[in-house]
């Protein structure tokens, strides 16, 4: 969601490709996601409480180690 906002908000920023399709490939693959991802969470719960509480704990684990002091470099 953020390509399109970021479509959106910087036309004319330089991208290193294009991508196929755009705006209708992104929006689908994007769709199919959101699907699968809801056809998870129905017919198998007890996977999706996994897959959710390994993202918290990924979250977790990337906010206790992130370096504060650095900053990107462009």
């Amino acid at each position: 969601m953020v390509f399109f906002a970021l479509r959106k908000k910087e036309p004319a920023l330089e991208r290193p490709f294009k991508v196929p399709l755009y705006p209708l490939f992104p929006m689908l693959a994007l769709i199919i996601a959101l699907i699968c991802l809801v056809a998870m969470i129905y017919y198998n719960p007890l996977t999706a409480l996994l897959f959710f509480g390994l993202v918290i704990l990924s979250y977790l684990y990337f906010l206790i180690f992130l370096d504060k002091d650095k900053t990107i470099k462009s």
